[in-house]
Parts: structure tokens; C-alpha cells; sequence
């Protein structure tokens, strides 16, 4: 029973070992960059390798008259292999705090003793196990600085990984004394490695909480940003370009739409304006603005540019709600004007026109600066009729050709010019 107990143990450390190895390197194939992952993932399987060839010596239990040769293989790779692959994987983990020089020192000797172990019979390799115990008490000893290195820069996981790497390594100079009947314990590297393996899983643990926290504030930072990148390009004029998200947006993105635009203008501004200091200005334009604004979204439409204290504003869906937005800024313009001489300042007029045609929308400018526009005769003409309302006076002006258009033209009041 104490045998089959021991055997039940050693086959399911064989079988995490296994299965975690062909984890982390599946990992590396789906995610070239997390190069720790392959290294982590083939230290695994070499102390795999050594499971099943010491102790119960399960190859042997598998397949009876096993090749000696192969086996006693299987026995050296993972020691001379071993700390080529541990090493890879700190230097990951930790770049700053590997000292080139001797990464590589450590890279040619295992890799040597990796390619003695393979082409020359184990005969031969026998009497190199002591070069090859003293080469990994070495590679202990360096590793170790590296880590306490690490750690006394706070590098983050180096104290969970110290940790997990000194049960490590005192199961594999358990190893070496036992095999040289030092000792009289047990080969311990596969209860070491586990042991390893449980403080990565508590680092993993840690990593995955923190990088959820950070996805959760990098979320509300995207999120706030997105919302401020849609105050200067409306999510509207994303939607007309069949763009999903500003960084979609391209310079020469272009599409070709009906739209009906609307051009908006405080009548002798200029005037108005040398009566204020430059911020007494701005905080008039941004009150004025700020009630304005919302009218124009209600009834579907959008800013697309202030020139000044000019608004150009766009409506995809139809002329009516281009004409029930200009009738609601008037209404509200009322509403602002009896606030402003209840606090001693003079009320404004303002001139509105409309129009609507097919018309080019999109990007202009160059690499450095680009801004979105909309180019048409209907532009220009939207902008010419609100300046002759100044002229003729209405608040509201429209080509007589788009009432034609409206299905319920008698539901607005106006007059012919």
C-alpha cells in the first residue's frame, strides 16, 4: 500500500508536470511575445523527463526492458538542462537584473553538456555527473543572486518567485546528495518543483487580480476618453462615415449623402463682443452656446464646427427636423434673452439658414492635422442665406424650393421674400 500510495503521488505530479509544460508552451504558439511561457513550459517537461526514470522508476513499470541507454538519458538532460531553461525564463521575467556576460557563459555550458549528454553513450557521460552536479550548484548560486537582486529593486513577483525557487533548490541538492548516498532521504525534485510551481500559481493569482484592476481602470479611462474625443468629432459624424471609432477615421475618408445644414450667427457680434473683456467674451459665447446646443441634438442633429460664434450643424435624417431645430433655438434664444436683461445685459438676435442637398462629408488636411468637413454648393449657399437674413430680417431663411419638399408644408408658418 505505502508503495502504491508513493506510485499515485509520483503519477500525479508526473501528469501536472506534463500537462502544465504543454500548457505554457501552447500559450508561447498563441502569444509569440510571452517567450517566459516557453521556457517555463519546457523546464516542465525536462524534470518530467527525470520523474520517470528515478525514484519508482515508472518507464521501467510502462514498458519492461526499457533501454538502459535512454533511460540514464532521460536521467542527465534535466540537469544539464535545467538551469539553461530556468535562466531563459528569470531573464524574462527580470531583463535588467541578468548579467549578459554570464547568461551567455551559462547558455554554452549547458547547451555543451546538453549535446555530450546526446551524442556520446552514457558510458562515457557517467563520469562527467560530478562536472555536471557541480555546474548546477553553480547555476543555483547565480540564479539565486539574480533573484535577491530582483527583489532589492522590487521588481514585481521576485519575492514569491525567491521563495518558490529555494524550495527548488533544495530538492535538487537533496537530489545530488541522495544519488551520492549522502543522504538518506528520497528524490525530492519533483516535490521541490511542485512546490515552485505552487508559489507561480499564487504570483499568477496576483498578476491576474492586478491586470483585472488595470483593465477595469484603463476601461473608465477609455471610456472617459472616448467621450471626450466625441465632443470635438461627433459620434454622428463617425456613424455617416461608417466608422466605428476615431482611430478608424482615416485623412481622404469620404462618403456622399443627402443632409440638410444649418448655419447659425449672432447678428453684430462684433459690436456686441468690443463691449467685454476677452473672457467676459468667452463666458458669454459659452452660456449662449450651452442652450443652443441642445436643440440642435434634439431634433437629430449635430455640431459640426463653431466658427466663432457661428454654428454649422448637420441633420441626416430629414429638412423637418433641420426646421423644427431652427424654430426651437429661436424659442429658446427668447428664453435666454429675458434671463440676460434680468441681469442688466442686453439681449441678441441671431440669423439662421438652411439647405439641403448631396454633400460630401469627411476628412481634410495632412498626416500631422486633420479635421472633419463637409464640402457642397449647399454649404455655401446654407451660409449665404442666414447672412441675408441681417438684410431681410426673418430669424429663419430657406430656398422656397426646399419647402417644396416637405409633405406637410401648411404645418409651418412663413412668408415668401
Amino acid at each position: 500500500n505505502v508503495w502504491s500510495d508513493s506510485t499515485h503521488a509520483i503519477l500525479f505530479l508526473l501528469g501536472a508536470l506534463i500537462i502544465l509544460g504543454i500548457y505554457q508552451v501552447c500559450l508561447f504558439v498563441s502569444r509569440r511575445k510571452e517567450q517566459s511561457s516557453l521556457w517555463f513550459g519546457l523546464l516542465c517537461l525536462v524534470i518530467a523527463m527525470r520523474v520517470i526514470v528515478t525514484g519508482n522508476c515508472l518507464l521501467n513499470q510502462w514498458i519492461p526492458g526499457f533501454s538502459w541507454e535512454i533511460a540514464r538519458k532521460f536521467e542527465f538532460f534535466p540537469i544539464v538542462l535545467g538551469p539553461v531553461f530556468f535562466s531563459l525564463f528569470i531573464r524574462e521575467l527580470f531583463p535588467d537584473c541578468v548579467t549578459k556576460t554570464l547568461m551567455r557563459v551559462n547558455l554554452a555550458v549547458g547547451y555543451s553538456f546538453a549535446a555530450f549528454v546526446l551524442f556520446f553513450p552514457t558510458v562515457v557521460t557517467s563520469y562527467l555527473v560530478l562536472v555536471f552536479e557541480l555546474y548546477v550548484c553553480v547555476a543555483i548560486l547565480w540564479l539565486l543572486v539574480v533573484l535577491l537582486k530582483a527583489l532589492s529593486r522590487g521588481e514585481h513577483g521576485s519575492g514569491w518567485l525567491l521563495i518558490g525557487f529555494l524550495v527548488l533548490a533544495m530538492s535538487v541538492v537533496n537530489d545530488i546528495l541522495f544519488s551520492r548516498l549522502v543522504v538518506d532521504s528520497a528524490y525530492l525534485l519533483p516535490l521541490g518543483f511542485f512546490a515552485f510551481i505552487v508559489s507561480q500559481v499564487i504570483l499568477l493569482a496576483r498578476r491576474f487580480t492586478q491586470g483585472f484592476n488595470q483593465s477595469e481602470i484603463f476601461a473608465l479611462e477609455l471610456e472617459s476618453t472616448n467621450k471626450s474625443f466625441s465632443r470635438f468629432v461627433p459620434t454622428q459624424f463617425l456613424q455617416l462615415l461608417q466608422r466605428d471609432k476615431i482611430v478608424d477615421v482615416e485623412l481622404g475618408d469620404q462618403i456622399e449623402r443627402k443632409l440638410t445644414v444649418l448655419f447659425s450667427d449672432i447678428r453684430q457680434f462684433t459690436a456686441i463682443s468690443e463691449t467685454m473683456s476677452p473672457k467676459e467674451n468667452f463666458v458669454f459665447l459659452n452660456a449662449y452656446l450651452r442652450r443652443i446646443g441642445p436643440k440642435i441634438r434634439e431634433h437629430g442633429g449635430f455640431i459640426d464646427k463653431y466658427i466663432g460664434d457661428a454654428i454649422m450643424a448637420l441633420f441626416p435624417d430629414s429638412i423637418e427636423s433641420g426646421i423644427d431645430a431652427a424654430v426651437a433655438i429661436q424659442r429658446e434664444l427668447a428664453v435666454f434673452n429675458q434671463e440676460q436683461r434680468v441681469n442688466g445685459r442686453p439681449g441678441i438676435e441671431i440669423g439662421l439658414g438652411l439647405h439641403n442637398d448631396m454633400m460630401v462629408l469627411g476628412t481634410i488636411g495632412e498626416q500631422g492635422r486633420m479635421d472633419t468637413t463637409v464640402i457642397a454648393d449647399a454649404v455655401n449657399l446654407a451660409s449665404r442665406l442666414e447672412a441675408l437674413s441681417k438684410i431681410y430680417g426673418p430669424g429663419i431663411i430657406m430656398m422656397e424650393s426646399l419647402l417644396d419638399k416637405i409633405p406637410a408644408r401648411s404645418s409651418f408658418r412663413y412668408r415668401k421674400m
